[in-house]
């Protein structure tokens, strides 16, 4: 049950900092196509993080929310990359770093995790699947 509720709160962080990440940096996104992708991408990190919270409830617990510090290192990361380079490419590229980031860290997290409940572990794929994806329409932007 405790790697059930750390799994789901992990996820749950990882979708936060998504939807962090998208909304640093989607008003720099001066082309509509890009725009439009990184919106479809805050509506799939809301979807997996509204499960993950279900899922939490239903076990009777509370999700946690990604750290200050986390929030405020991205912040600033996003700020200083688009005072530097605000093209479409430098957003495609920070969004792959941060698709990657959560990938890795969400596999690490399946494998610390194991035995966890096959609701939970599906959703910890679909997290990665949608990660994926995400990279994916990212690299036409590059």
């Amino acid at each position: 049950m405790q790697n059930d509720i750390e799994m789901l709160n992990n996820i749950r962080k990882t979708t936060e900092m998504g939807q962090y990440g998208i909304n640093s940096v989607i008003n720099y996104a001066s082309d509509t196509e890009l725009y439009r992708a990184l919106k479809q991408q805050m509506t799939e990190y809301d979807k997996i993080c509204d499960t993950a919270d279900r899922m939490l409830r239903e076990r009777g617990k509370m999700g946690s929310h990604v750290g200050t510090m986390a929030k405020v290192s991205s912040d600033i990361s996003a700020t200083m990359n688009m005072m530097v380079s605000p093209t479409v490419s430098k957003i495609a590229e920070m969004m792959i770093k941060g698709s990657t980031m959560g990938i890795t860290k969400n596999i690490k997290n399946i494998h610390k995790y194991d035995g966890m409940s096959e609701d939970i572990r599906a959703l910890a794929d679909k997290l990665v699947a949608t990660e994926q994806d995400n990279i994916e329409q990212m690299k036409k932007f590059l």
